[in-house]
């Protein structure tokens, strides 16, 4: 079995040099960086992104996506995932866009997780 890159999808071939057309098992990438802040395009243009925002004090940051969304439909974050904000707050996505969002975080930073396409 051969594996080609072609216009940002893989192509698989048998032996024969036979292109075998599994497409549509909808299990294919139109691209990714499967890094700690990274995406994931699924062949069905879905994108995933994730990431991870470290943090020694209480703040606002405005966090920027891996790729920009033509559409984005949801960004959740985490709490603070290590340490503790005295205050006890939970902290907000204050806006969004394709492109970023902005929030408030805790002390340790927190994870986040976009959907899109």
């Amino acid at each position: 079995m051969n594996i080609d890159s072609y216009n940002d999808s893989l192509r698989i071939f048998d032996s024969y040099g036979v292109h075998l057309d599994i497409s549509h098992y909808g299990i294919f990438f139109g691209g990714n960086s499967l890094n700690t802040n990274g995406y994931n395009r699924l062949n069905n243009n879905l994108i995933l992104q994730w990431g991870t925002v470290q943090a020694s004090s209480l703040g606002y940051t405005t966090v920027t996506f891996p790729i920009t969304f033509n559409t984005l439909f949801s960004v959740v974050k985490s709490s603070a995932y290590k340490g503790s904000d005295s205050s006890g707050e939970e902290r907000y996505i204050s806006w969004q866009n394709n492109a970023q969002f902005r929030t408030g975080y805790d002390t340790g930073g927190f994870n986040w997780i976009a959907i899109g396409i």
